[in-house]
């Protein structure tokens, strides 16, 4: 947002987050390789703050002094992850930040223009914390070669290009309570509805949907052709800058006589091009692309017409079509969606 990302060159950049201080043995602390890393491409670090205790309660002197550095600096970078005790089985399904970093950030929303979160974690965690920042990045857990790809992204050298292979929530207390109602309702049944099958069948709004992911570029779907063996389309790089996108391909069939969801993502590849330049795609389908399970466990195939939905993410769908598929005429099942 505002265009932060990437740096330029000179920035004055602050580290803060008591997880860019993990070490591994005898290694030098993350933070140290990052502030190596950026003093190399041309920024200059001007301090580090803790900003939370780890597996910790909220800290309040913590906090003020990782605002006053933030202020003193043109970008801070602000790293979270979830709470350390949240690798016990016990605490598995939490999705949210630990508090003490949620206060954190909740602390940077004057600043937030000048907010970078980079969310060492599973992709997985409750994002409503994004309206205090400007940028959010997910990186692996830190490491040595991990600080050298994270200032190749924050000053551009490297774009951007990976997507969620999880659904990132949007409220997650809402979430859950609605799924409690369900399930007292008896609607708990969820066969092939998970994750990102649920949400887009639903309707239901999520933070950042399955297969997001931003660049610094721009990329332009075109020229669909679609068969039951192959879709084909052109994609352009319209933006300044070389990258790579993504490019997913959904099949449905809103007319089924069995209850399936929306869409379901039946394919992918990734297109590296340069400014301006453009190329066809092909990707591939083969007839395990429209084949569901029978009550007895076996493939079959319903005839009849499919969508076929190309995109970026299951929800920014660019261009769409449909097939007709040759099969067999499934008994119509009495359950629906609702169910």
């Amino acid at each position: 947002e505002g265009g932060i990302l990437p740096l330029k060159a000179g920035s004055r950049v602050a580290v803060i987050g008591r997880a860019a201080a993990a070490s591994r043995g005898g290694e030098a602390s993350f933070t140290q390789y990052l502030e190596a890393e950026c003093e190399a491409v041309g920024f200059r670090c001007v301090g580090y703050a803790d900003g939370y205790a780890a597996d910790g309660d909220r800290n309040d002197e913590l906090i003020l002094e990782a605002c006053e550095l933030a202020a003193a600096a043109d970008a801070a970078l602000v790293f979270v992850s979830p709470d350390k005790r949240r690798e016990k089985a016990a605490l598995a399904r939490c999705v949210k930040l630990p508090p003490n970093q949620l206060a954190l950030l909740d602390a940077f929303a004057a600043l937030r223009k000048k907010v970078v979160v980079v969310a060492l974690d599973d992709g997985q965690t409750d994002a409503g914390f994004d309206k205090n920042c400007a940028a959010l990045l997910l990186a692996p857990p830190p490491c040595t070669y991990g600080a050298r790809a994270l200032a190749n992204l924050l000053t551009g050298r490297s774009n951007p290009s990976g997507k969620l292979a999880a659904t990132r929530y949007d409220g997650a207390d809402e979430i859950f309570a609605r799924l409690r109602r369900c399930k007292c309702l008896g609607k708990n049944k969820v066969g092939t509805f998970v994750g990102y099958r649920h949400y887009d069948t639903s309707q239901i709004k999520v933070r950042y949907p399955f297969g997001f992911g931003l660049s610094y570029t721009q990329f332009e779907y075109s020229s669909l052709r679609e068969s039951k063996e192959e879709v084909r389309f052109t994609v352009k790089n319209t933006g300044a800058a070389a990258g790579a996108e993504i490019v997913q391909v959904y099949i449905g069939k809103s007319d089924s006589d069995t209850v399936r969801p929306l869409k379901e993502l039946k394919g992918f590849t990734k297109v590296y091009l340069e400014a301006g330049e453009s190329a066809e795609v092909c990707v591939g389908l083969g007839s395990a692309a429209f084949e569901i399970y029978d009550e007895n466990g076996k493939p079959v195939t319903e005839q009849g017409y499919y969508q076929v939905y190309v995109g970026a993410s299951v929800s920014d769908i660019r261009l769409t079509g449909k097939i007709f598929v040759w099969g067999e005429k499934l008994p119509k099942k009495k359950e629906t969606i609702a169910d």
